[in-house]
């Protein structure tokens, strides 16, 4: 079991002051946002090293069309966006209705795309957003 050596008060850690984190650091929560990690060797031999870069995320929002049923607009967004559940679907529906625009999911680009267009193909009126 390794050690944990924590940092004097007033002391700066390591991994903050060089803005890498040791590999060894798995205990540490997952950031909102999804990093993409490159591997990237250190200057000393014996240990690796990520530098975390952080992508963008989009969100889809759907506007609330008058003309169709919140059933029928939570059936199109099931239809458009993998593992989603009616009761999500309806929720979304129903709050679109009622806000004029809901959030149907937060992704990176490339799938909010997907779905945007899965929703426009379907009829509905959505958008991407950076969040």
């Amino acid at each position: 079991m390794q050690r944990v050596i924590l940092p004097k008060v007033g002391q700066v850690p390591l991994h903050v002051r060089t803005g890498r984190i040791p590999v060894l650091a798995h205990a540490m929560p997952a950031p909102p946002v999804a990093p993409s990690m490159t591997p990237r060797r250190s200057r000393k031999k014996r240990h690796d090293s990520f530098r975390i870069t952080f992508e963008p995320i989009y969100r889809v929002i759907l506007h609330y069309t008058q003309w169709k049923d919140d059933n029928v607009i939570a059936e199109k967004v099931v239809r458009a966006v993998n593992h989603m559940r009616f009761l999500e679907g309806l929720r979304i529906a129903q709050a679109a209705n009622l806000h004029g625009s809901s959030i149907v999911v937060t992704t990176n680009l490339d799938q909010a795309s997907v779905i945007e267009e899965r929703l426009r193909l379907n009829g509905l009126r959505a958008t991407v957003e950076v969040a």
